[in-house]
């Protein structure tokens, strides 16, 4: 009868034997790319370490060893090979990310969402955690399916609204937390989204054929009139819901959020207002803490210029000098006093145009009181004279 003493003892040994190949298996996985020293040692959560961009083939060796035409590969394809393969508990390396990125095709949304997907999908079932050369692979594969092509038959409303469309699906694959974009894109590949954004709400669309350019001069005074003066407060927008707001303020207030995660990425402490188990996973997958560059920064105010949200620009401005103690370039303080000023230029013509608005209602006022008293006077004068037409008569009858 074996002792108790013995079947600890060989517990203890079959356990370490079962460690010592587990971790063996991992280390000489043929999927991953990480190195021996990296599974040993604990992750780091340095936020300041920017990883080298690594070697990348056309096509991985597993996906190469299926024996695929260059032609049919498509990032459809090569996730689909790659969920099958993260579902069953195996485990995806960076290349075949970087295959899926790099083969997206342009003017195909069909792939910028597989690239989405991806993103979601090695995070969450594949312990991934993107690199700068994976988030800049990531979006400017996403920005290539995109960008909408001009057609002979297209119309540019259509066209515009395209563009609308996918610069606000790209703006929201940054703004979603689960893909882990805005921890590991760089400054430029954020310019990159903005840029394009800024271009979407941009296009030029002509006025209708039928309809004339400039409006009659009476009815846009009138306008202007019954235009409050006063704009809604901070409370009063929070309750506007997403059917009341316009496409163009809806994008706007994504790509301001946006701003917000890019610069307080670049703060000293990043994870202040995160709980503990928030604070955790971002320091685990933030790998750049570079605020937005200069150029970005003007593109973001120009988008809420556009959009007529001038005290948003001034919020984000002073956003940016609150969180990293520096202002932006005078360029774009220039910009937002510009603004400033047509602003009060056109309060002051509106109230001007209310006053003339005003004064035009109150001397057609007056002038039909003056028609009224004429037509009251001249009245009582055909009153007396009858009347006194009438008492002649009666003194000749009297007579």
């Amino acid at each position: 009868m074996i002792s108790s003493v013995v079947c600890a003892r060989l517990g203890r040994t079959v356990s370490s034997n079962r460690r010592t190949l587990a971790a063996s298996s991992v280390l000489s996985h043929p999927f991953r790319t990480f190195s021996s020293e990296a599974v040993a040692t604990a992750p780091v959560t340095s936020t300041r370490h920017v990883h080298p961009p690594r070697p990348i083939g056309e096509i991985p060796s597993y996906i190469s060893s299926l024996n695929i035409p260059p032609e049919k590969f498509t990032p459809g394809k090569a996730f689909q090979l790659i969920n099958d393969r993260v579902t069953n508990g195996q485990l995806a390396s960076r290349n075949e990310f970087l295959a899926i990125c790099n083969t997206s095709r342009p003017e195909s949304l069909k792939d910028a969402t597989v690239i989405y997907k991806a993103l979601i999908k090695l995070r969450r079932c594949n312990g991934h955690v993107f690199v700068g050369y994976e988030g800049t692979a990531a979006v400017e594969g996403m920005i290539r399916s995109c960008t909408p092509v001009e057609r002979p038959k297209m119309s540019m409303e259509k066209m515009k609204q395209k563009k609308m469309d996918r610069a606000g699906f790209l703006v929201e694959a940054v703004l979603d937390k689960d893909t882990t974009l805005y921890t590991c894109i760089t400054d430029e590949d954020y310019e990159k989204v903005v840029k394009f954004v800024y271009e979407a709400t941009t296009y030029y669309v002509p006025p209708a054929a039928d309809q004339p350019a400039e409006a009659d001069e009476a009815e846009e005074v009138e306008e202007a009139a019954e235009e409050p003066t006063e704009e809604l407060g901070y409370h009063a927008k929070l309750k506007l819901t997403k059917s009341q707001r316009t496409p163009l303020q809806i994008l706007t207030d994504q790509t301001k959020e946006t701003f917000r995660m890019m610069v307080q990425r670049a703060s000293p402490k990043p994870t202040n207002r995160m709980t503990k188990r928030a604070a955790r996973k971002y320091n685990r997958h933030a790998m750049q803490t570079t605020p937005p560059n200069s150029e970005a920064v003007r593109l973001v105010v120009q988008l809420c210029l556009v959009a007529g949200d001038l005290d948003g620009a001034e919020e984000l401005v002073e956003f940016y000098h609150h969180i990293l103690r520096k202002n932006v370039d005078a360029g774009v303080l220039d910009t937002i006093a510009e603004a400033q000023r047509l602003k009060l230029a056109e309060e002051e013509a509106v109230i001007a145009a209310a006053a003339g608005v005003q004064r035009l209602l109150e001397e057609e006022a007056a002038e039909a009181q003056r028609l009224l008293e004429e037509e009251a006077e001249a009245l009582n004068a055909k009153e007396e004279a009858v009347a006194e037409v009438q008492t002649n008569k009666t003194v000749d009858t009297d007579s």
